[in-house]
């Protein structure tokens, strides 16, 4: 199985959206978790891919986190999906991740442009290991 293939395939199954709450530095820079949560829902729901209730067996998610400390900023996105090793032994883990750090000068669209392309990327290299499931 190739390493593209264990991260990224899910069958082309709907996933759901877990975005951790801002700390306090980023709420004074300006940034909202609705700006946060709309951008990542918004992407996943033009490729057919967020659900609110999907299967119970089926515990994809992605994860969005932008943590702002001044005017630095990071902002992480992961694929957390549920595996089961060759031993049996399973559990979500994270199989894919994009992170970036920077500074904002206080300009929150920056911040979520920067959201926007981890999750555009995520997107991408999704679509791709799944083309043939997404039909």
């Amino acid at each position: 199985m190739s390493r593209d293939r264990f991260e990224l395939f899910n069958a082309c199954r709907p996933m759901r959206l877990v975005v951790e709450d801002l700390n306090e530095d980023a709420w004074e820079a300006g940034l909202a978790n609705r700006a946060i949560v709309a951008i990542m829902e918004s992407r996943l729901r033009a490729a057919n891919l967020f659900t609110d209730d999907g299967p119970a067996a089926d515990f994809a998610y992605l994860y969005g986190r932008v943590t702002v400390s001044g005017t630095a900023f990071s902002v992480v996105v992961q694929f957390i999906k549920y595996v089961t090793d060759e031993y049996g032994q399973s559990g979500l883990t994270e199989t894919w991740t994009s992170a970036s750090t920077g500074t904002h000068g206080r300009d929150p669209g920056f911040v979520l442009s920067s959201l926007t392309e981890k999750v555009d990327q995520f997107l991408g290299e999704y679509m791709r290991v799944n083309e043939t499931a997404c039909g």
